[in-house]
């Protein structure tokens, strides 16, 4: 036998007994602890832990999939030495001494191999840390952190700067590992510069609390940008004044910020005013917050303008913006942040409408044109504190928001009348987050939320018989805000105190992981009083490259003082299995199932109007559903190739014990919530491809997504059963051949269709059909748009073409065309640029939408031609 073979030999009969006894307790110590990245706290698989003694190896572990490892001695570890190490890592030697636990934070290291160095290309990450070498990936033209991320293949943008990766919408966006912003991410992405950027994380599964790292998954995808160091420790200051002019109106736009990354503290502060269309007032949105909400009841809906184009296409506004945020680092694990936001809007707008609705005899056709006068208020102040140490977590947020919005309304049409809306909430909560590790390892969380929230809102309009004059104007809609309303009059006031407390309990002392959670909530408020109990047990269980995950949730929810309704048991089961094949591939399988409470304002007693033309009213009973939820998601990633694809396919069933009717009387639309039963079913699978390509600085991606629903409604007293398809198909794609040149696509396409079915089933059968009688035509919509950009050290020129074709009917479609031009020239400390939009001045557009029972066509006004003059300093 050849010698290196028979020392492989020796040394493998050597090494197998310790893997094979790691997991069991000796007389003498046992060394355990994690290994994780200094930089990001990703934990790391298949590091090698050596304990020596000299030079002489004494025993050695390989970290699993947690970054955790166990190695038993025998002897005396006074004099040993603990040496770990991996591969792109600088190695951690330090003497063992009397300790037995150690959380081991390795360095990043380039491999030098006689005297090259080998450094990742533009994208490199394991297990579930991916980074972007920003100076890959900068153009010239770009301006902030979100016409960076529209490079990154993996990561989609969309026209709100909405962030997904590989089809998950991220929660938070981190400025060097805090989160300034308290998950309004939009904010940092739009106001930080793309040239101040060096690297881009992104953190899927991330497990924000350190302590329940590896011990509670989640399914979170969020962001860290790491800033080059000329831009750390300083303010950045940058004003920007634009002014214009259209057919119709003056354009204006006026923003300073100032922004400061330093090591122990973060600030950004803003003033912005626009009456350009660009949605400013979306830097309020919020991401996913780790910290609930209180519930949020209302009767009548926002009454928001939307359409299914790019905003500033559409928006008429005049919005202003004010924040300011400060985070102050006060130790290595803490962190206070101070949060003030004030948004305001006044918007106009004008539709024509046309909806037709399909009933068991004939079809209900409603026209509508609207000239509609919004105004908007918000403002939201926070002060959070937080400790996050790998031992404990602490974090306690105090959050107030108040909200008021008022909508004026002209209509003309099928009815002819003004209405008023009005909407007005308050807010105030305490959040309180405890967890704290244990001398035994078991792990011990509370959770506290206490709030109370009050909402007013009120419905006013015209006497319709009494109002025979046409559309009043906007300007009239504006000047009769305050003034007297005549006739109908619905004010409506909901107020509630809201009170949560959990306590949780983690074991993992064996093979199977355990989490005990019991909670109790009370809810007083104007609708229905009711509290909840709850207790979860979940288990986990690793074996090899599987992880099972079951829990058995049960919830009773109380009634007090309601004879008929005193009780309501909420059973549960969840399954997942988690497998991960090797670094690029894992696939997941979850399987849920749950009776649900729904929506606590069908307890509401009293029939009301939703709007001018439709009322509602609830039946007695209680709203619950009994729901079945399967998803199964398979990921790839490989950085090398720059290749991520993600796919998803979701199953579920529910039965619903209660069914909304509608008739029509008196050009009223009349929803009933009748308690009885019907179920619904949907189906879809959703693919993103992502590919980028290092040497032709191309990004190429591709969405697709199809889903089948299928549910019931009652209409005039028949039972109508309704099937609903929906087909979506979004190609893109980025080249740069040279750095002065950089040509993009973007498109979607969409078929929407839905058939029913009509039987003679009155109310109160249950009877279900499974011939089809009747179906909606299929409609095609698609939206191209090509853009062309040439960059020089100091000039740059884009020009975009954007194209729709809107099928209307099966026999009438529109087609629109949209080319917009910009030439900047760049200066030392400012930047001078010239903005012309819709060259071609399109005054209008149109769409058809289908929903299961009913078809809108609608006609919106758009923004005309505009020239825009903007002038950015840098300070």
């Amino acid at each position: 036998m050849h010698k290196p073979i028979f020392y492989l030999l020796i040394m493998a009969a050597f090494l197998f007994p310790f893997q094979g006894s790691a997991q069991q307790t000796h007389s003498g110590t046992v060394l355990s602890g994690k290994v994780s990245d200094a930089g990001t706290g990703e934990l790391l698989d298949a590091a090698n832990v050596v304990v020596l003694r000299g030079d002489r190896t004494v025993a050695f572990a390989i970290t699993n999939e947690k970054g955790e490892f166990s190695i038993p001695l025998n002897v005396s570890p006074d004099t040993l030495t603990l040496s770990v190490s991996m591969m792109g890592y600088a190695p951690f030697s330090e003497r063992i001494g009397s300790r037995a636990h150690f959380d081991i934070k390795l360095d990043l290291s380039p491999i030098q191999l006689k005297e090259v160095t080998i450094r990742p290309g533009r994208i490199w990450g394991r297990s579930d840390t991916i980074r972007y070498d920003a100076s890959k990936f900068l153009r010239e033209n770009d301006k902030t952190v979100e016409d960076l991320m529209k490079r990154l293949p993996g990561i989609q943008v969309d026209d709100d700067g909405k962030i997904q990766y590989r089809g998950k919408d991220i929660g938070t966006m981190y400025v060097e590992g805090l989160d300034l912003m308290d998950s309004r991410y939009k904010s940092v992405s739009r106001n930080l510069s793309a040239q101040s950027v060096k690297e881009v994380e992104v953190l899927d599964n991330h497990q924000r609390i350190k302590s329940l790292a590896g011990k509670i998954p989640s399914d979170v995808a969020d962001i860290n940008i790491k800033l080059k160091d000329n831009f750390k420790d300083k303010w950045s200051f940058k004003p920007k004044v634009s002014a214009g002019f259209s057919s119709d109106d003056f354009l204006y736009e006026a923003e300073a910020s100032a922004l400061q990354i330093a090591r122990k503290s973060q600030s950004l502060y803003a003033l912005k005013f626009s009456n350009t269309g660009n949605g400013i007032t979306k830097e309020g949105d919020k991401g996913m917050d780790d910290m609930p909400e209180l519930p949020d009841y209302r009767l009548l809906q926002s009454g928001n303008v939307s359409a299914p184009l790019k905003e500033n296409r559409w928006l008429f506004d005049d919005a202003a913006l004010a924040t300011g945020n400060r985070l102050y680092r006060l130790g290595e694990d803490s962190r206070l942040k101070i949060n003030a936001f004030y948004t305001e809007d006044r918007i106009t707008q004008q539709t024509n409408a046309v909806t037709s609705y399909f009933n068991p005899d004939d079809t209900v056709t409603v026209e509508e044109n609207k000239s509609s006068y919004l105004r908007g208020r918000q403002l939201n102040i926070s002060a959070d504190y937080e400790e996050n140490a790998v031992t404990h977590y602490l974090r306690n947020k105090l959050d107030a928001h108040f909200e008021k919005n008022r909508i004026n309304t002209g209509i003309a049409g099928s009815y002819h009348l003004t209405q008023h809306q009005k909407d007005e909430s308050l807010t105030v909560q305490d959040n309180l987050t405890v967890t704290r590790t244990l001398a035994n390892k078991d792990i011990w969380q509370m959770k506290s939320v206490v709030g109370y929230w009050r909402r007013n809102q009120r419905l006013q309009f015209n006497n319709r018989d009494g109002v025979t004059d046409s559309n009043p104007s906007i300007t009239n809609l504006h000047s009769s805000w305050n003034a007297p309303f005549k006739g109908y009059d619905q004010p409506m006031q909901l107020e509630g105190f809201y009170a949560l407390a959990e306590s949780g309990w983690i074991i993992r002392r064996t093979k199977i992981a355990q989490h005990y959670t019991a909670g109790a909530s009370v809810d007083w408020n104007s609708l229905k009083d009711h509290h909840r109990l709850w207790v979860t047990p979940a288990y986990e269980y690793l074996f090899r490259s599987l992880t099972f995950r079951w829990s058995v949730p049960l919830q009773v929810v109380l009634f007090p003082g309601d004879e008929d309704k005193d009780i309501l048991w909420l059973p549960g089961l969840t399954f997942r299995t988690d497998y991960k094949l090797n670094y690029a591939w894992n696939a997941r399988l979850s399987v849920r199932y749950g009776k649900e409470l729904n929506d606590i304002t069908a307890f509401y007693p009293q029939p009301y109007f939703t709007d001018y033309r439709t009322t509602f009213k609830n039946e007695t009973g209680i709203p619950v559903t009994n729901k079945q939820l399967y998803t199964l998601r398979t990921e790839y990633k490989n950085t090398l190739r720059e290749f991520f694809v993600t796919a998803d396919i979701t199953a579920s069933r529910g039965r619903i014990n209660h069914t909304m009717e509608q008739r029509v009387t008196d050009n009223i639309f009349r929803w009933t919530r009748h308690y009885i039963p019907h179920h619904d079913s949907s189906y879809g699978v959703n693919m993103v491809v992502s590919k980028g390509f290092f040497d032709l600085n191309t990004k190429v991606s591709a969405e697709a997504s199809y889903w089948y629903n299928r549910s019931a409604q009652m209409r005039e007293g028949v039972w109508i059963p309704f099937s609903f398809r929906t087909l979506i198909l979004k190609p893109s794609f980025s080249i740069s051949p040279t750095q002065q040149i950089e040509v993009a696509y973007t498109g979607e396409l969409q078929r929407q269709s839905s058939s029913f079915e009509n039987n003679s089933g009155k109310a109160g059968q249950d009877v279900r059909v499974s011939q089809e009688v009747a179906s909606s035509d299929r409609l095609w919509n698609m939206r191209h748009k090509g853009a062309f950009y040439y960059m020089q050290r100091r000039f740059d020129l884009s020009a975009s073409a954007e194209y729709f074709r809107n099928e209307i009917t099966p026999d009438h479609s529109v087609n629109l065309l949209f080319v917009d031009l910009t030439a900047t020239y760049k200066l030392p400390r400012m930047t001078l640029q010239l903005q012309l939009n819709n060259s071609l001045n399109h005054r209008d557009y149109r769409y058809t939408v289908y929903h299961p029972l009913s078809v809108y066509s609608s006609q919106i006004a758009i923004r005309p031609r505009e020239i825009l003059f903007r002038m950015i300093m840098d300070l």
